[in-house]
């Protein structure tokens, strides 16, 4: 940023001055604050309005001219070779920042030996060719970031923001690319865990078979519903008139358990699980094991944003 400001800067400008470590970090304070308020898309003559109806500690820390130029002029590349690196990596006017945030994120946090993978939406109405209408999610508008979780405390461990149909294969070796796309997506996330015997936790839009054969031969387990549809799933686990409520199915390999429970008539939840090998055992809700310890792990990524 140094660097930059040095080759950019307007130096006729009477309106800027050198940014200093301190006045950066106190930026950063004050966007963080814009989120705890949720503020962060009020005009920024709100948030410092002086009748009452601003916050305080906004006008305590720097004058609303200073911050709007900070927001403005604050960049993270050299706008010279941009073009250039776009053509390789859409991101690029972001890309190193990212990259170094979720670096930090790895190297700041011993992981649980629970994981959730999950995508999320981040709110955003700027202009961007990726933003995507989430009907869905709360915010509706926004970046998709596909993220991997702690899923007992919530810490984001891994990420990547979704700007294509190659996203989710960036970074990953040929043979590796020849996956799913969902399956890619998981081991993307998964790189940095890999042999650590930890569970991953998944929707059905991220389950396969195919997946939790994989994540095994990486010394991974794996917990999450599937769809209906999957070729590998037998016709007796699918829903029917026949099977009563809070009935349970299982089905087992050498690795792998499947699991469908009836929750009400005509409906069945079905799920995979290769940390779980035993039949009949029931959770503290009543239902089967595998269903509790997957509502439990499941939400770490939901409550990030």
């Amino acid at each position: 940023m140094a660097k930059l400001r040095e080759k950019y800067k307007n130096k006729n400008s009477s309106d800027t001055r050198d940014l200093d470590v301190i006045e950066l970090k106190a930026f950063i304070g004050l966007l963080m604050l814009t989120a705890i308020f949720k503020s962060n898309h009020e005009d920024i003559r709100s948030i410092f309005a002086t009748d009452g109806s601003g916050l305080d500690i906004f006008r305590c820390v720097m004058n609303s001219n200073r911050f709007a130029i900070i927001l403005v002029c604050l960049r993270f590349d050299d706008p010279e070779t941009r073009l250039e690196r776009k053509k390789n990596d859409t991101l690029a006017p972001i890309s190193d920042i990212f990259n170094a945030f979720i670096k930090n994120c790895q190297s700041a946090y011993t992981l649980g030996t629970n994981m959730c993978i999950d995508e999320m939406l981040v709110s955003f109405r700027g202009r961007s060719k990726f933003k995507m209408y989430m009907p869905a999610k709360p915010c509706k508008y926004g970046l998709k970031v596909m993220a991997l979780t702690d899923a007992r405390t919530r810490y984001l461990y891994n990420a990547y923001i979704y700007c294509g149909k190659d996203s989710d294969g960036f970074d990953l070796s040929d043979t590796e690319k020849l996956y799913s796309k969902p399956t890619q997506a998981v081991l993307k996330l998964a790189k940095p865990i890999f042999g650590t015997h930890r569970n991953i936790t998944a929707d059905n839009w991220f389950t396969s078979i195919e997946l939790v054969n994989l994540l095994k031969s990486k010394g991974l387990t794996y917990v999450g519903t599937i769809k209906k549809n999957k070729g590998e799933i037998p016709v007796s686990f699918l829903p029917n008139k026949q099977r009563s409520i809070g009935s349970s199915l299982y089905g087992f390999t050498s690795d792998i358990t499947l699991l469908s429970y009836v929750p009400k008539k005509y409906k069945a939840v079905l799920l995979v699980s290769s940390m779980h090998h035993n039949e009949g055992k029931v959770g503290e809700s009543g239902k089967p094991e595998i269903i509790d310890f997957y509502n439990l792990t499941k939400r770490g990524v939901d409550s990030i944003v």
